[in-house]
């Protein structure tokens, strides 16, 4: 009798085994690429809370730490998708014939959320942002680069205060070096993100004259894109399971940060993905991740149009060529408008 639950025993693992990876060989690889940050943060939280395994997904997260190689990934199939900065690249790529798809949003400034702002020595801060951006004359500005989202939004925010870039001396950085940039006092002011915003602002460095939200137009501007690889989007089935599940986890990002659900759960994911710590997390100005991806097609024109202006960009595309929404459409109808 006891070999007969022990033979019986053993075919039940044996048949348990054979169903598991039954199941591993029905989920599809899905490559993503991104610089990483809190931009991420909707794809963290999918990939955590097994959403896209839900949808027949395994994600493999890789990490690229330049805009221009991420952007020759996707456009050689090397990778599927991939959050990409909105510069010139982005628009030449088109009119060069590479070919790529922006499917919705990873990260926009608009009237409630920046996670961009133009930060200052704090001797140089201001009582109102006025007199801070109109100290700011013959001052030096770095930027990420001139080809950059960033720097358009500084210029916007100069020009609001009836200065130009001419009126700064402008000098090109890696993100990362502005902090240390900031405490040696080697640049007066800076178009940065978080998290190096926050740690500006904890080290004393520096402070923020404005967060970009009061430049941003209502629809506002979406910075970082989400773009699929000409192959993936030809995938139409696995390309659709992807934006479901990345709705959703933009959708439980935006409960945790604007309505307070579940956002200690939240914010621990978080931390443990991006190597952050729950107290600067919760100092971070959050991202804008559009719950419902609006197609943003006036964005992607205002961009285009300042890098035409500033000579980055030889000369306009088409942009509803560039964009397809009908992957976060399809992910809306199914789960309903946020």
């Amino acid at each position: 009798m006891g070999k007969l639950i022990a033979r019986a025993l053993i075919a039940v693992m044996c048949l348990s085994a054979n169903f598991s990876a039954m199941a591993q060989d029905k989920l599809t690889n899905v490559s993503f690429g991104s610089v990483g940050g809190a931009t991420d943060a909707g794809i963290y939280l999918a990939d955590e809370l097994g959403l896209f395994r839900k949808e027949g997904i395994t994600l493999d997260i890789r990490r690229i730490t330049s805009g221009p190689q991420l952007t020759a990934a996707i456009a050689t199939n090397q990778l599927d998708v991939a959050g990409i900065a909105v510069g010139p690249g982005l628009f030449a790529a088109v009119d060069q014939d590479i070919r790529m798809v922006v499917v919705g949003d990873k990260n926009s400034t608009n009237g409630r959320f920046s996670a961009a702002a133009l930060t200052v020595r704090k001797e140089l801060l201001k009582p109102t942002t006025r007199e801070t951006i109109l100290g700011l004359k013959g001052k030096t500005l770095a930027v990420s680069a001139k080809a950059s989202g960033g720097y358009m939004l500084a210029a916007k925010l100069l020009e609001k205060y009836g200065l130009s870039t001419r009126d700064v001396r402008l000098v090109e950085m890696p993100l990362n070096n502005m902090p240390a940039a900031a405490a040696s006092g080697s640049v007066d002011a800076m178009s940065t993100i978080e998290p190096f915003i926050t740690q500006m602002e904890r080290s004393g460095a520096a402070a923020v004259a404005s967060d970009y939200t009061e430049v941003a137009p209502p629809d506002g501007y979406t910075s970082v894109v989400l773009v699929y690889s000409e192959g993936f989007a030809k995938k139409r089935e696995i390309a659709r399971r992807f934006m479901k599940a990345y709705v959703q986890g933009v959708r439980i990002y935006n409960d945790a940060i604007v309505k307070g659900k579940d956002a200690d759960k939240v914010l621990q994911i978080l931390s443990q993905r991006s190597g952050l710590p729950v107290e600067v997390l919760k100092q971070m100005r959050p991202a804008g991740l559009d719950p419902n991806q609006i197609k943003n097609v006036a964005s992607l024109k205002a961009f285009q149009e300042f890098f035409v202006k500033e000579g980055l960009l030889r000369q306009p595309i088409d942009v509803e060529k560039l964009y397809d929404g009908s992957f976060a459409d399809a992910a809306v109808r199914e789960l309903g408008k946020y």
